[in-house]
C-alpha cells in the first residue's frame, strides 16, 4: 500500500482561506476577507470567460479555474487543491533537508546553505541572519508581490473593501441597466467621492 500522499504547507502572497474542521467550520464571513474570494467572485461575473466555457473551450486558462458558477467558494478552492496550485508558491520553495548526494539547484531564487550542528543553536541562530541580510533584501512585513512565483499572481496590492465595494456596484448596475453607472454607484461611492466629483462625470 503506497503512503499517503502529505500536502507540505505552501506560501501565498496573501492570505489565503481556511475553512476550519468539519466539526468547527469557519463562517463564510473569514474567507470573504480573502482577495482569493474576490477572484473567484470577479471570475464568476467574467463574460469572456464565461463565453470561453460556454463554447466548451479547453484551454489552459479553463482548465485552471474550471466553471466557478455552479459551486461553493470552498468547493472552488478546494477541488483538485486548485487554490494552492494556481495562487502559492511553487512548492519547491520550501524549507527542507538535502540528503547527501542530492543535487542543489541552481535556481537563483534558492539559497542553499550548510550548518554543523555541533555548534549551539542560538550561535546558528545569528549566522543565517547575517547570511538573509547578504542575500535577502525583504524587510519585515513588506509582501514581496514582485518577487512571486506563483502560477497566478496579483499585481500591487489588493484592497479587498474596494474590490466589494466596486463589484456590489457592477452588480447593481447589472441589475438596472437602465439606470446610469453613476447613479448606481453613488450609495455606495458617496462617502469617497463628493458631489462635486460626480457631477463633473
Amino acid at each position: 500500500m503506497e503512503p499517503k500522499k502529505r500536502n507540505l504547507p505552501r506560501h501565498f502572497q496573501f492570505q489565503h482561506p481556511t475553512f476550519g474542521t468539519v466539526k468547527k467550520p469557519k463562517s463564510a464571513a473569514s474567507w470573504e476577507k480573502t482577495v482569493y474570494f474576490w477572484w473567484y467572485e470577479y471570475l464568476k461575473r467574467n463574460t469572456v470567460y464565461l463565453g470561453l466555457l460556454d463554447s466548451g473551450s479547453d484551454s489552459e486558462i479553463c482548465r485552471d479555474f474550471g466553471d466557478p458558477r455552479y459551486r461553493t467558494f470552498k468547493d472552488w478552492w478546494t477541488e483538485d487543491n486548485r487554490g494552492a496550485n494556481l495562487f502559492a508558491e511553487p512548492e519547491s520553495d520550501t524549507v527542507e533537508k538535502l540528503n547527501g548526494g542530492e543535487v542543489v539547484s541552481e535556481d537563483p531564487a534558492i539559497l542553499t546553505l550548510s550548518f554543523p550542528l555541533s555548534l549551539p543553536r542560538e550561535f546558528l541562530k545569528k549566522k543565517l541572519d547575517r547570511f538573509l541580510d547578504n542575500y535577502h533584501s525583504g524587510k519585515a512585513g513588506v509582501r514581496h508581490s514582485l518577487f512571486s512565483r506563483a502560477k497566478h499572481q496579483f499585481n500591487g496590492q489588493p484592497n479587498i473593501e474596494s474590490l466589494k465595494r466596486d463589484l456590489n456596484v457592477y452588480d447593481r448596475y447589472i441589475e438596472n441597466p437602465d439606470v446610469s453607472l453613476i447613479e448606481s454607484c453613488k450609495d455606495l461611492w458617496w462617502v469617497d467621492y463628493p458631489k462635486e466629483s460626480l457631477k463633473k462625470n
